[in-house]
């Protein structure tokens, strides 16, 4: 094969790979095995693009790069992957909307184990790439070679270069979209859009804000009542600050910000705030920090991101550089990890060697004000007459650009001025200048208007709210209620389709659809707003806590009460209604395929509400009290029938892929969802506590995966065969095991489970719990009897898993309890091969101490030397090398061991667990 034929093919994977990418960023939560496919695909692009530019120098040199080519190579691996995620992919977002244009948000379509198997796919193929490419030694030999061309030997140096320039701002990207989970920048834009000029100019030039910003480990809290315009004023020290960062004759300079905001989970989080906080450092900084990439390398080792004290640490680290610091977090009372707040606040306030000024803004909230009371400096109400002035400003503003005011005479505009300025009570409130009774003719009717403005938000909320159209009040109260209570963001059209419902009766048969989804905005006027991706939400935090109050009860707004209990009872009886609308035979006429098919692109189109209500019911469900559980039984108990068409069709879309064969029965489904009044009615009715069949073999196993642990208590006091065999994990204690369940791991074991049956995934227990990284499990089985000597599974034994993935404690225990260093099995078939693999120096340490085999080959990588050098660990190799020339290996057998590294040039890559 010529060099072009080569490139052409990297050409087109570099293509579809970039597409893929694309696709996979708009997926909705994206876990860490998803980030982890990305980083291997997005690591992959630059080993083809280094491919493309060898392949077009010179064809002399070119015959390990043939080989890349062949049928079962690593191109046509990557090919047959991208194909089948670009494929699947683009038909969801064919579904969902044009991503370059709507960017709506996919839910990721294959289960976990999918996943981790085509980050397998992924990986082989890069090591296999890798190995061929091998460019540092391929252009060494090169430049070796005798060639008369000077012009030649620089323009390849040159090339040489931009590769690995290319290589190291590919990795720096990686690891900038790897941190930036959640967009800060938005929500900024978003901020400064409601900004208007003039206001907000009384708090940058106030002497406590000077003290603040020229100070230092200075803290100071902006706080207000709701509407007070704390995050506007935030944005507007945003910007100041970053220009005088951007300004300081000191480099290292930077200004982090961040908005919790109640609309969206993941910026409730402090693990989203300090990944946004890492980010924005790294765009910042004039030269990418080490730590971060030391940060991302690690957590690519172990195939697992690091947890948010590790990241903590990171970004103290930052924080010692010189230069000024300032960190800026906007509703603090909207953050659903304040403690956590709180104590990097305190460390950063009391540390020596780090430094960084804070400004917190929130409500004035009992938590906050005590959690805050001895770390703030300064503090500034957003009240008096400066705030008057800045709502006067944007009063003046309305009057002057909109529409129906700005004809108005100029007396009429200073009353209206007047009053609303007056009576604000320190919020900036302009729905009052949108009040339909502002726009008449007559001078009269519009006094009358000003004399009762709201002075509240919650009279402004209830104004809102009396003020909709009688016929439309049933479609704001359930779009209301959805919105208050949804699991997670929706879209317009599951919104407006969510309103259409009839509970109880078939989509097919009747749905009152509005004209056009976007009425229900009209509906329900400023209450609920859009994103740019056409995501609906509440337009406030307010806006909730006014319609789930007890005040609204009491008043002319009592309609639109949201009590969560029967909110959520409503959206569940909905969402198992448009279900159970698929159990009749007419529905094969629309679906147009096999029963069990997944949904087309026609059915998403049709029915934009099917995959909320699939993956969703049963959260609503979950969080009922049992007595209102108890309303939805029936409903439930329709659609986990087996003979219901119905059934069929929502495991083909909430579970692709499960044996269609041999699905769960109602009960194994119940206790996997957690629905524990759903189970008791069953079982009271006759189930079969012991009856297999699903995914994970049985509702024991099922339970005790997802850690329902009410149910398996449940399911065992009824019965449940504490060792029943079946399923992906072979037994309930493995199941356990693998999402580290430990309530559910005792139960289990008091309920006498036998720790040392063999079968499943990870071959048993004790392996699973070693594997997944669970020192406390393991040895909490190890203590009950775990057998440390079996050889099964994934890891071969708990040893060796223990070893791969740095465990200490464990290595320790197991050791002083017998475990063979050498027994051979698994994947790396040693444990010190797997600890060589891992860079565990202290482990490897132990094992060798203990008697560990150093000649020993097999596994994956071959031999501990070559797991050692297939991460370039230099600490392990050298150990490992002194340990074989001291076990009396003479000097060329370690020589031979070291050339088969080198030759080969592979970089041996395991499956992620």
């Amino acid at each position: 094969m010529d060099p072009l034929s080569i490139t052409t093919s990297v050409i087109a994977l570099l293509q579809v790979s970039r597409k893929v990418i694309d696709l996979i960023s708009t997926i909705i939560s994206a876990s860490a095995e998803i980030r982890c496919l990305t980083v291997e695909i997005s690591t992959t692009r630059a080993l083809l693009s280094s491919i493309s530019d060898i392949a077009a120098v010179d064809e002399t040199w070119n015959k390990n790069l043939r080989q890349l080519m062949t049928e079962d190579g690593p191109m046509q691996m990557l090919d047959t992957l991208l194909s089948k995620l670009d494929h699947r992919l683009s038909r969801e977002v064919g579904i969902k909307g044009e991503v370059g244009r709507l960017r709506k948000k996919l839910t990721w379509p294959w289960r976990a184990d999918d996943t981790r198997e085509m980050i397998r796919v992924a990986r082989e193929a890069r090591g296999l790439l890798a190995g061929a490419l091998a460019v540092d030694h391929l252009s060494a030999n090169i430049l070796r070679r005798h060639c008369p061309d000077r012009m030649v030997r620089q323009l390849l140096t040159g090339t040489i270069k931009i590769l690995n320039l290319t290589q190291l701002v590919t990795e720096q990207r990686m690891v900038f979209e790897w941190l930036s989970t959640v967009d800060a920048a938005e929500c900024h834009h978003t901020a400064r859009a409601k900004h208007e000029r003039g206001t907000g100019d009384w708090l940058l030039d106030s002497e406590d804000f000077g003290l603040w910003l020229t100070g230092t480990r200075e803290v100071i809290w902006l706080y207000g009542i709701p509407g007070s315009g704390k995050t506007v004023h935030c944005s507007t020290v945003i910007e100041h600050v970053q220009r005088i960062c951007k300004n300081d004759e000191k480099p290292e300079s930077f200004c982090i910000y961040y908005y919790f905001d109640f609309k969206d989970r993941r910026r409730q989080t402090f693990d989203g705030f300090i990944r946004s906080a890492l980010a924005q450092i790294c765009q910042q900084s004039t030269v990418f920090p080490q730590e971060v990439l030391n940060l991302y390398a690690d957590k690519s080792k172990k195939g697992q991101d690091p947890n948010p004290a590790t990241l903590v640490e990171a970004l103290l680290t930052l924080l010692k550089r010189p230069g000024k610091k300032y960190i800026i977090l906007d509703a603090l009372d909207e953050c659903l990890a304040q403690t956590e707040i709180f104590d990097l606040i305190l460390r950063i306030k009391e540390g020596s060697a780090w430094s960084a000024n804070i400004m917190v803004t929130s409500r004035m909230e009992r938590q906050i004000q005590t959690g805050l009371q001895y770390l703030v400096t300064r503090a500034i109400p957003l009240r008096g007459p400066q705030v008057d002035h800045d709502i006067q400003t944007l009063v003046r503003h309305v009057l002057a650009s909109d529409p129906l005011l700005s004809n108005r005479p100029i007396h009429m505009k200073k009353e209206i001025e007047h009053a609303i300025s007056s009576g604000a009570s320190g919020m900036y409130v302009p729905e009052n200048l949108c009040e339909p009774s502002l726009s008449p003719i007559i001078d009269d009717a519009v006094r009358r208007t000003l004399r009762c403005l709201p002075k509240t938000l919650d009279e402004i909320y209830e104004r809102i709210l009396c003020g909709i159209d009688e016929e439309a009040r049933s479609i704001a109260f359930t779009a209301l209620q959805f919105l208050v209570i949804s699991s997670r963001p929706v879209n317009l059209d599951e919104l407006s389709e969510m309103v259409a419902i009839k509970p109880g009766v078939s989509i097919l048969v009747e749905i009152d659809r509005l004209f056009d989804p976007t009425d229900v905005l009209a509906v329900c006027s400023s209450l609920v707003t859009t994103s740019r991706v056409s995501w609906v939400q509440l337009s406030h935090y307010s806006v909730r806590e006014c319609l789930t109050s007890e005040r609204i009860c009491q008043g002319p707004a009592s309609y639109f009460a949201i009590k969560e209990p029967e909110a959520h009872l409503a959206i569940a009886q909905r969402c198992l209604t448009y279900l159970l609308s698929f159990d009749q035979s007419v529905i094969l006429d629309n679906f147009h395929q096999s029963t069990y098919a997944l949904p087309s692109l026609d059915e998403h189109t049709r029915y934009p509400l099917l995959e909320y209500a699939a993956f969703e019911w049963h959260t609503h469900v979950r969080l009922l009290p049992s007595e209102y559980q108890k309303q939805a039984e029936s409903m439930i108990l329709r659609l986990l029938d087996q003979d219901n068409l119905a059934f069929h069709r929502w495991l083909s879309i909430y579970r692709s892929g499960e044996d269609e064969n041999c699905p769960g029965s109602p009960l194994y489904y119940a206790a996997e969802l957690g629905l524990s009044s759903m189970v008791c009615t069953i079982l009271d009715a006759g189930g079969d506590v012991n009856s297999t069949g699903g995914m994970f073999g049985s509702a024991l196993a099922g339970a005790a995966l997802e850690g329902h642990t009410e149910i398996v208590r449940i399911l065992l006091e009824h019965g449940a065969d504490v060792n029943i065999r079946g399923g992906f994990f072979h037994t309930p204690l493995q199941a356990a095991c693998v999402n580290e369940r430990l309530d559910v791991l005792n139960l289990l074991l008091d309920y006498g489970a036998d720790i040392n049956i063999i079968g499943g995934y990870y071959g048993c227990a004790l392996q699973a719990a070693a594997a997944r990284g669970w020192p406390a499990g393991a040895l909490r089985l190890i203590k009950s009897g775990g057998d440390i000597t079996i050889v099964a599974g994934q890891f071969g034994t708990g040893l060796q898993a223990a070893s791969r993935y740095g465990h200490e404690e464990l290595v320790m225990e197991l050791l002083a309890r017998g475990a063979d260093p050498n027994a051979a099995g698994g994947y790396y078939n040693t444990a010190l091969q797997a600890a060589a693999r891992g860079g565990h120096i202290g482990i490897i340490r132990m094992l060798l101490e203990h008697g560990a085999d150093v000649h020993m080959e097999g596994g994956f990588c071959g031999s501990a030397l070559r797991a050692a050098q297939s991460r370039q660990n230099h600490a392990a190799v050298d150990i490992i090398e002194a340990q074989l020339r001291s076990s009396g290996s003479d000097g060329s057998s370690v020589q031979r061991l070291k050339r088969l590294s080198e030759e080969t040039g592979e970089d041996c890559e395991e499956s992620v667990l």
